[in-house]
């Protein structure tokens, strides 16, 4: 049975083969059992990349379903077209506070929706950059306008209370 499957090295082989010898007529032959196996081991580990990723997002949902409150700033400490980084929830999580015109503020993640690179408040030009991929944001909304982002920022939901302002919850994560 054994010289079924290998061949003995010649003298004149090549090192290589001498110290791997292989028949070279069942190299390809690969039996029917073998490619099932090899489907389904497949088919079973995409099924499972699958289920982690939907179990996360349950996860994630959850878990920012009850986000505590978080004080970013002074009210007074944000000038009007200026921007504060902060993280919110944690400190895995970056975000931008961002002081728009007629006294309104709005916080995102900052990080863009194409490939998590870090987002820019940009005043002069009123919006939000990416520098990575040139992709732009509207500051108000913080909706897609340009650029290969394919959704909007996610929004950090805020609430003024007496003159600081509080990071109380997530949009859109």
């Amino acid at each position: 049975m054994a010289d079924q499957l290998t061949t003995p090295p010649k003298d004149g082989d090549p090192l290589w083969q001498q110290d791997f010898p292989i028949n070279r007529g069942e190299e390809l032959n690969n039996s029917r059992r073998q490619f099932l196996k090899f489907l389904g081991l497949t088919s079973g580990a995409f099924f499972s990349g699958t289920l982690a990723m939907a179990l996360k997002a349950v996860f994630e949902e959850n878990r920012t379903a009850n986000l505590p409150a978080l004080r970013i700033a002074a009210v007074s400490d944000v000038a009007e077209g200026r921007s504060v980084n902060f993280h919110y929830p944690d400190q895995s999580y970056p975000a931008i506070l961002i002081h728009l015109p007629g006294n309104q503020f709005v916080a995102y993640e900052q990080r863009c929706t194409h490939l998590l690179c870090p987002v820019l408040y940009e005043n002069d030009n009123h919006r939000i950059f990416c520098p990575c991929h040139d992709g732009v944001f509207d500051p108000a909304s913080g909706r897609n306008i340009a650029g290969p982002p394919p959704r909007p920022l996610n929004k950090i939901k805020l609430e003024v209370r007496g003159t600081d302002i509080y990071a109380v919850g997530r949009e859109g994560a």
